[in-house]
């Protein structure tokens, strides 16, 4: 979007850069002294002036408050008002407002959080007057201000006290309109957009004044709240930015019951219509799925039911949204069109900026992507996706029918001096890649003299199908979560007309994607429980249980990356220049133009407002050896002070390249807020801008007839940058991005800096995606529209094809298929007798005092086995580890009534959290300073997705591989402790031993690539090998994976659908060869305890039976230490899996990446410490329900 500078520029904070504007000292006739600005605007006779007065440093309990002197030039007859921002712009801060009614001067404390008419402040900052003057020009008020420099409206808070150094500047905004409030004489009355506007800094040292606390006692009583009519009250908070006041706010409709979808279904639910979310809806609805797009706002075009348009329109299928030469009247009157709940300007209606902006369409510079974005998305990936999007809309640099270029003179002046100096003249969108040096007319997306754009394209076919719907006036607050599965939306009628309740998606299938914008979409995920902590604890206190519960927040690094195109203007003057009214023709149009446009959409009219001349470009290489990309954007109209009809503003665009960051938060209202500009943060962005600054001096400088006005000819570009504000207001292209980021590294885990992954999923869910501006990496070289369709257009195909896996969800046929053979058959179903197992088992009484822990040993397999233990051994003790206190009373009871000699008891841990470990391990190593046997059957069976813990690792591939793996380091004195006296000493992971399958080597954790059959190959390899180094780093222990063949333990009723059907109907079928979980347990105890499953370098334990001999081991050497056990006892494995994979130095890179995760986790949990207390609860402790596991324990 072109940032005009009539309405959202801001004077520089220095005497020497604005050139209407002076600064002295005044003493006023109440002889108290300020320090005052004199700045000319554009109503009545000009010479506005504000005189600031603050306490000396020293002087407590005056810290928010200060003494303020105005004068008000009065307008015609229509009257004027005020208004100052206690920050730098509109939004977001405490307003003052003034004007006349008769006699007397009101005064009125507002607040905006967005670009809408402000509230009446409910604060408790006060007006107190100290004198008033009224002439035939202008009006003047003395007045005190208390608590004026912090504030608070329903939980929107913002500040700015005055800083106690000497060379400290305090930001003030000003805005003026040439009409009256609506009703002069109520304090409370609705006001009109202003017209004029500016910010300037006023020096802090220069306004404090020991007197200060005598001069506060001229002041009258304070004035009441908000009711009164003289003085009210009231303020703002917030992040400001410059810029326009609408008329009116759209406020909550009311939602009748016909008004809800609640029996629908939809395949993907797209919120957002604009420039990602509608090219979604037709690429997705094109191939038969079923999906249902949802704009917050109005329909804006006319071909979508779109009304607001100017009487001159009524009677054509035209609004003013139509029109490209009324593009800028946003700016004018937003009134019903920009959020009203983000503190900087955004189109809140069908088609979002693609509605709104200036039409501006730029194929993509290859650069962009193949500098800022992942692999996957580079220019080559991207090609094919930005080709179809112009092939859908193309661009126009003649966007009047006739072909005319109507009011050429921008162009040629600019554009003459810039080949003079050697810059190239191109058609940009045919050589996108020609971004130094070159120069373009616009290239816009305007189509047989309209707007066009997505709306006119993609949004026409897709509407064409059932299988589309559309709903406008609808809000989504939050998705509707089950953990991390995204299971629908909930709606708000935004407007009359919109839907409201809760919208789901295909139970199962069905995807959420967020298309709403750098700001929207983040707030989406904040209410719903996903983002920064600071963010998350925010919009809890503000919706207390509405919000999603604590324990399934997600953290993730939303709102950070902030980017935007960094703006600085100058101002120049040619007699050669041309000026058109745009506003003017707004409601008084020319009539020979209004009749060319619409008769045959020819004239200036079907030109982008304000007269966009010529674009140019450049890049600059900085001493970081960072190149960045420069933009210029020339236009015909005045700023910065200089009205002159033969003024031009060029506005310098820092671009790709660029580092500078910023952030976007939510408040406790509820509104979305820059907290931290994302402008000239460093030296070297800096750097970059005054270089272009002096190129451009020198470009314009071949045509003698061209004065640069703005920055004035005796101040240099150092002082110009350094008066410069970086504000939002003063510094925003509009351009905004980032705050989403797409990258390879999760934001889950410690230093990740990603909120979405490559396929633009929301990392720690399974069905939830972001397509939208807010996903860019950085910042690219132009106007990005373009380039957003582009994503969306690369990112449809890639949603489509993303396999959910979630909660409700049930697994691809094949899947489940796979699964299910698994859970059969292992290696082979080749029984072994188990009489040579009971043989063998019988001589257990000669192990007397076995210490063995099992870790899920609640039930299942891991209470077979300790059952075992307690009918053969003798004097056997068991640590039974698992979360089900009631089961494992009822355990330990029934092993004592075994064998009363023997001795047990529980520990309750949940281990799917590595510290849940730590913490069981330490105990235990308390407890039992020997260890025989570590025996782990805990495991995590659900048919959800990849689901991330806290310490950024997936809950199944944690209980059923990482946790093992740590059990068994951290308890390795332990063993060695037994080793030592010659006793057993082995380690045994029961989970799938010959299931192993492909890997993906470079993403051992899956955060890429998760499925529930890659879940069980890569928890099978890592253990195949993991086991394999703990046996040549401890060869006097033996360790074992294990297959214990299909047990019936009763995993059905833990899962649901047909899963759960297909696996009881599995069990019916197969019952003869479905081992009993009797049986199971004689099998893990002989593993447990037969010599022929010896260590590397010791032979302990039960004699083996006559017909068994020592097994091979994983690697293939008898005897080895490390064994891959099939149910029956015998080796298994895949032995040509397991060669290319060692061939590949997978044991190595296994290991390695084990001892990362465990160092990740450990960073992570430092990190959880500082947080509350709440969020520490996940996984301790009774709070935690029993899981299924793979064979539940």
């Amino acid at each position: 979007m072109v940032k005009i500078t009539n309405f959202a520029g801001a004077l520089a904070l220095g005497a020497s850069t604005a050139s209407a504007q002076t600064f002295k000292t005044y003493t006023d006739d109440n002889g108290i002294e300020f320090w005052q600005s004199t700045f000319e605007t554009s109503v009545g006779d000009g010479g506005a002036q504000f005189g600031l007065a603050l306490p000396a440093a020293a002087q407590s309990g005056f810290e928010e408050e200060y003494i303020g002197h105005l004068v008000v030039p009065k307008g015609g007859d229509d009257g004027t008002w005020m208004g100052l921002s206690h920050m730098s712009g509109m939004t977001g801060s405490l307003l003052l407002l003034s004007w006349l009614d008769g006699d007397e001067i009101m005064t009125s404390f507002r607040y905006a959080s967005g670009y809408t008419q402000p509230d009446i402040y409910n604060g408790n900052a006060t007006l107190s007057k100290i004198s008033q003057n009224i002439n035939d020009t202008h009006f003047e008020l003395t007045y005190r201000c208390e608590n004026c420099w912090s504030w608070d409206h329903e939980g929107a808070t913002g500040d700015q006290i005055p800083a106690t150094t000497s060379s400290a500047v305090q930001i003030i905004g000003w805005a003026q309109a040439t009409q009256a409030p609506n009703s002069p004489s109520d304090a409370d009355s609705d006001i009109k957009q202003h017209d004029d506007d500016g910010i300037f800094g006023a020096a802090v040292g220069s306004a404090r004044n020991s007197a200060y606390t005598s001069w506060v006692s001229l002041a009258t009583a304070t004035s009441a709240p908000a009711t009164a009519t003289a003085t009210p009250t009231g303020s703002t908070n917030g992040t400001a930015s410059a810029g326009p006041t609408a008329t009116a706010t759209a406020t909550a409709a009311a939602c009748p019951s016909a008004n809800t979808m609640t029996n629908s279904t939809w395949d993907y639910i797209i919120v957002g219509a604009g420039a990602g979310g509608i090219p979604l809806a037709d690429k997705l609805s094109e191939e038969g799925a079923s999906v249902l797009l949802i704009e917050k706002g109005p329909a804006s075009s006319g071909r979508w039911g779109g009304t607001m348009k100017p009487e001159w329109l009524v009677g054509s299928n035209l609004t003013r949204f139509d029109v490209p030469g009324l593009d800028n009247q946003i700016w004018k009157d937003s009134e019903g069109i920009a959020c009203e709940d983000y503190s900087v300007m955004a189109g809140c209606v069908l088609g979002g900026g693609t509605a709104v902006n200036a039409g501006l369409w730029w194929k993509a510079n290859p650069e962009d992507f193949d500098y800022n974005f992942p692999e996957g998305w580079k220019s080559s990936d991207m090609q094919s996706a930005v080709d179809r999007t112009f092939e859908r809309i193309p661009f126009t640099d003649h966007p009047s029918t006739d072909g005319i270029i109507y009011k050429p003179q921008g162009y040629n002046i600019v554009s003459g001096a810039l080949a003079a100096a050697g810059w190239q003249n191109v058609t940009a969108d045919e050589v996108p890649g020609k971004k130094n040096h070159t120069f373009s007319r616009p290239n816009h997306m305007f189509s047989n003299g309209e707007r066009g754009g997505p709306m006119a394209t993609y949004l026409v076919s897709a509407s064409e199908r059932q299988n589309f719907k559309l709903l406008t006036n609808t809000t989504v607050p939050r998705v509707i979560r089950d953990g991390s599965h995204i299971t629908g939306v909930e709606t708000e009628a935004f407007l009359d007309g919109g839907m409201c309740g809760e919208i789901n998606v295909t139970p199962g299938t069905g995807k959420v994607i967020l298309s709403a914008g750098a700001f929207g979409t983040p707030k989406i995920l904040f209410r719903s429980g996903i983002g920064p902590q600071d963010q998350l604890e925010i919009v809890q206190k503000a919706e207390g249980s509405a919000m999603v519960s604590s324990t399934d927040w997600i953290n993730l690094p939303v709102g950070h990356n902030l980017d935007d195109h960094t703006n600085t203007d100058i101002v120049i003057t040619h007699p050669n220049v041309s000026f058109y009214d745009f506003y003017a023709a707004y409601n008084n149009p020319i009539k020979s133009d209004a009749e060319s446009y619409l008769n045959d959409r020819t004239g200036i009219l079907a030109q982008s407002a304000p007269n966009l001349s010529v674009l140019f470009w450049e890049e600059i290489l900085g001493d970081d050896g960072i190149v960045r990309q420069m933009q210029y954007t020339a236009r015909v109209e005045g700023g910065h002070g200089i009205s002159s009809n033969q003024s031009m503003v060029i506005s310098q665009y820092l671009g790709r390249g660029k580092t500078s960051r910023g952030r976007t938060v939510i408040n406790g209202a509820l509104d979305m807020t820059v907290s931290q500009v994302p402008y000239l943060n460093n030296e070297h962005d800096i750097a970059a801008v005054a270089a272009g600054i002096e190129s451009l001096k020198t470009a314009l400088s071949k045509d003698p007839q061209i004065k640069i006005v703005f920055p004035a000819a005796n101040t240099s570009t150092e002082d110009f940058l350094a008066d410069y504000a970086t504000t939002t207001g003063s510094r925003s292209a509009n351009h905004w991005m980032g705050s989403c980021k797409m990258g390879p590294d999760s934001g889950l885990i410690d230093n990740g800096t990603s909120v979405v992954d490559t396929d633009t999923k929301v990392y720690g869910t399974d069905n939830l995606f972001v397509v939208d501006a807010s996903i860019f990496p950085g910042m690219v070289s132009t106007n990005p529209s373009a380039l957003i369709v582009a994503v969306a257009e690369k990112a449809s195909g890639l949603i489509a094809d993303a396999k959910v896996e979630g909660i409700s969800n049930q697994p691809a046929p094949e899947d489940a298929i796979d699964l299910l053979h698994a859970m059969l058959y292992g290696a082979n179903i080749e029984m072994v007798s188990v009489e040579a197992i009971r043989k063998a088992n019988a001589q257990g009484k000669s192990l007397d005092g076995l210490v063995c822990v099992f870790v899920g040993g609640t039930g299942g397999i891991g209470e077979s086995t300790a059952r075992e233990l307690f009918i053969r051994a003798t004097r056997p003790r068991a640590v039974i580890v698992g979360r089900s206190e009631q089961k494992a009373t009822q355990l330990i009871e029934d092993l004592k009534e075994i064998n009363p000699e023997g001795e047990a008891y529980f520990l309750q841990k949940d281990v799917s959290l590595l510290r849940n470990v730590d913490e069981l391990c330490d105990e235990l190593k308390r407890r039992e300073p020997k260890i025989n046997c570590l025996f782990v059957t805990a495991g995590y069976m659900t048919l959800r997705g990849r689901n991330e813990t806290v310490e950024g690792l997936d809950r199944k591939m944690c209980v059923n591989y990482y946790s093992r793996i740590r059990c068994m380091v951290n308890l390795m004195p332990c063993l060695k402790a037994a080793s030592d006296q010659g006793e057993i000493s082995r380690a045994i992971s029961v989970l799938a031993a010959g299931s192993e399958g492909d890997v993906a080597i470079d993403d051992l954790d899956l955060r890429h690539n998760f499925t529930l059959h890659a879940c069980l190959a890569h928890c099978a390899v890592m253990t195949d090998f993991a086991v394999e180094e703990l046996a040549r780093r401890y060869p006097f222990t033996s360790f074992s994976h294990s297959y214990p063949g299909t047990v019936k333990t009763g995993i059905a009723n833990e899962l649901t659908g047909p899963v759960r059907l297909a696996v009881k109907v599995m069990y019916a079928v197969m019952t003869p060869w479905i081992l009993n979980v009797k049986e199971s347990g004689e099998r893990h105890f002989f593993q447990m305890t037969n010599k022929c499953y010896p260590a590397a370098q010791g032979g302990v334990g039960i004699e083996p039976p006559d017909d068994i001999s020592i097994m091979r081991g994983s690697n293939g050497q008898v005897g080895s230490g490390a064994y891959l056990i099939d149910w029956d006892g015998k080796p298994t494995g895949d032995e040509n899996v397991l060669k290319k994979y060692r061939d590949l130095g997978m044991p190595t890179k296994v290991w390695e990446h084990t001892m990362a995760m465990f160092e990740q986790a450990e960073r992570l949990n430092r990190k959880n410490a500082k947080r509350p207390a709440s969020r520490e609860a996940e996984g301790a402790g009774r709070s935690i329900p029993d899981p299924v596991g793979w064979r539940p324990a």
